[in-house]
């Protein structure tokens, strides 16, 4: 009796002892380790939370400076007697800050408005009207790598009421120049066009005389390129 008091007292006292020292802190660090998993999956799910809310908010930031550069090209290109003129500056910033879809979406606007009013002088006012677009997509071009920006705005300067051969000249230039060999890429209008305008741009045509040779051979040079799509 005696030895089964003592056993039990014993390991009541051990197993408390075992109980007080080890196996609490045993629990407290699984606790813990419990808690730290979860504070970690909360911060994820926090996180991406907040990359989420973010996206959004660009997202929506984006739409409402796309919603300006299409409503300023097309108040451009459509203008109303109830609204104020839109200024260069405003169609710079709005179409510089537009998504590449919307900037896409733009120039084939104005390209359509250009493409149907070239032609005849009535509708030569609302042609000309292309011209700010053009030369504020590109502006937004800071890489320098659409050419069909500057050709379309060289043909616009070409076909105005009061032509600017100089700038249309330099403008179907550069568009050349982006583009690269005619014989890869094609495009060969513009060409075409820039030999047109060197021409009128030749003091030595105004005055009915014969172009010297340099300007000659720029001119044939770009009439032979031509030949090949005419």
């Amino acid at each position: 009796f005696a030895l089964l008091s003592y056993s039990a007292v014993l390991g009541f006292l051990f197993g408390y002892l075992w109980t007080r020292l080890f196996l609490a802190g045993a629990l407290r660090v699984a606790d813990q380790a419990a808690i730290g998993t979860l504070v970690a999956e909360v911060q994820k799910v926090t996180k991406k939370a907040e990359t989420t809310e973010r996206k959004l908010d660009e997202l929506k930031k984006q739409s409402e400076l796309d919603a300006a550069a299409l409503n300023l090209a097309y108040r451009q290109l459509n203008p109303s007697p109830d609204l104020p003129q839109v200024t260069q500056e405003d169609l710079d910033a709005a179409i510089a800050a537009a998504s590449r879809p919307i900037k896409v979406q733009v120039f084939n606007q104005a390209w359509q408005v250009r493409g149907d009013n070239w032609r005849e002088a009535s509708n030569k006012p609302k042609m000309e009207r292309t011209i700010p677009v053009f030369s504020a997509l590109i502006r937004s071009d800071v890489e320098n790598r659409y050419h069909m920006n500057h050709g379309q705005l060289g043909f616009a300067l070409k076909d105005k009421t009061q032509p600017e051969w100089g700038e249309a000249e330099r403008e179907l230039t550069t568009a050349i120049e982006i583009r690269g060999p005619w014989h890869e890429h094609g495009w060969l209008f513009y060409e075409f066009n820039r030999a047109f305008c060197r021409i009128m741009n030749d003091p030595a045509f105004v005055q009915d005389h014969p172009s010297d040779p340099d300007r000659k051979a720029q001119i044939l040079e770009d009439l032979r390129a031509a030949a090949e799509v005419l």
